[in-house]
């Protein structure tokens, strides 16, 4: 349940971000993903996320220290959802990044936002291709486990069974039969210990909300 809030082309000096999350945090705004831009020519955009119904509150509170900060304007979006991949070996095991935005490059799913940690790699995209990216992400996965363990993961033909041709997911409102038979298979610590870190798309993260 979340939504994306830009302010346009603030100031980049000092003191700016705080005047910025100093009236979220006094409204009581939970702040998630914050991404701010290399600035050019003095300004810089700075982008976050918040609940979705959380959105009126924040942008009622900013509306004014847009103005106050001689900011170009303030843009929000509520139609976007998290998908994320996790594994407590992404930070010292190459390529999950780029492999993630791979697949979601081939299913032409825009990414709008990145956030990473040592044990994520999160990508904020239009809530209505939530769900092809998570079938995405979950066959790569599943095909990645498959290289480390053969005979773990199903082949795609079985993923893609009858009852999926027959009762296909709707949208994004329920995850893929995909990320549940993926998931069956991956499920576990002694799994991640077993492949090193290898890591899963993450159901509990993942919706469009």
């Amino acid at each position: 349940n979340v939504a994306k809030v830009t302010v346009v082309a603030v100031p980049d000096r000092p003191g700016v971000p705080r005047s910025i999350f100093d009236p979220l945090a006094e409204a009581g705004i939970n702040v998630d993903m914050i991404v701010q831009n290399v600035g050019h020519g003095g300004e810089t955009d700075l982008s976050f996320t918040v609940p979705r119904v959380e959105l009126a509150a924040a942008k009622k509170a900013l509306d004014p220290l847009v103005r106050e900060l001689s900011a170009r304007e303030l843009t929000t979006d509520a139609s976007v959802a998290k998908v994320s991949i996790v594994g407590a070996g992404l930070h010292n095991a190459p390529g999950y990044a780029a492999r993630m935005f791979r697949t979601l490059f081939e299913q032409g799913i825009n990414i709008e936002l990145i956030s990473t940690s040592e044990i994520r790699i999160t990508c904020i995209v239009a809530s209505d291709r939530v769900g092809d990216a998570v079938r995405a992400l979950a066959l790569a996965d599943a095909a990645e486990l498959e290289k480390v363990l053969p005979g773990l993961v199903e082949p795609e033909a079985e993923l893609d069974g009858e009852r999926d041709r027959q009762h296909p997911p709707a949208g994004g409102d329920d995850l893929p039969r995909q990320v549940e038979v993926a998931h069956e298979r991956a499920a576990g610590a002694a799994l991640e210990h077993l492949v090193r870190g290898t890591a899963h798309v993450d159901v509990a993260d993942v919706g469009a909300h």
